[in-house]
């Protein structure tokens, strides 16, 4: 996932739902999957 990551930060709509949606969809998802990984997401705060 990073490694698909710009220069600029954000991650390009590349194939599927992400064209229809632009690339502001494909970095929404990116960094939603990221925080889960690193536990950023409001379900994980006590």
């Amino acid at each position: 996932l990073l490694d698909a990551q710009d220069p600029d930060g954000s991650w390009r709509a590349r194939h599927g739902s992400e064209r229809t949606h632009g690339a502001n969809y494909a970095t929404c998802m990116a960094l939603l999957a990221l925080a889960v990984e690193y536990q950023y997401l409001p379900i994980y705060q006590r």
